[in-house]
């Protein structure tokens, strides 16, 4: 009975203790419970910011990678624009380096610029390149034509 009278004070000692720790352990659950619930939502907006830092970093790339092909694309262009204005210039040298080796005929008192076998050009014209007689402001005959040559 001893046994039974101990029992009966233990039960009575482990009421009376789960009724005064009840309040505070269930306030410590909930404490624990908020404090879960905080630490979820904060794993939650770090893996939101980790998933617009993803997306955002794709936009970069593609933008950047557009870009990239753009610029190509205009160098690419100004380059086979400026290949093209060489030749150019090339060919318009190469012509009037041409021109500059055309002779014509020129008096001393004359105005214009003759060829060879014009009426016009006599044994004291003087033979120079046609850009020479063009500086000298000498216009081409009307009837020999020597720019048509």
């Amino acid at each position: 009975m001893k046994n039974f009278k101990r029992l009966v004070v233990c039960a009575l000692v482990a009421a009376s203790l789960a009724a005064v720790a009840a309040p505070a352990f269930a306030a410590s659950l909930k404490e624990l419970a908020a404090e879960k619930v905080k630490q979820e939502a904060k794993e939650q907006v770090k893996e939101q910011a980790k998933e617009k830092v993803k997306e955002y970093a794709k936009e970069y790339v593609k933008e950047k990678a557009e870009e990239y092909v753009e610029n190509r694309k205009a160098k690419k262009e100004a380059e086979k624009q400026a290949k093209l204005e060489e030749e150019k210039r090339k060919e318009e040298e190469a012509k009037a380096a041409e021109e500059a080796k055309k002779i014509v005929y020129i008096s001393k008192n004359g105005k214009k610029y003759h060829t060879k076998s014009c009426r016009y050009t006599g044994k004291s014209s003087q033979k120079v390149t046609r850009a020479k007689a063009q500086e000298m402001g000498k216009k081409p005959c009307n009837t020999c034509h020597p720019d048509a040559e």
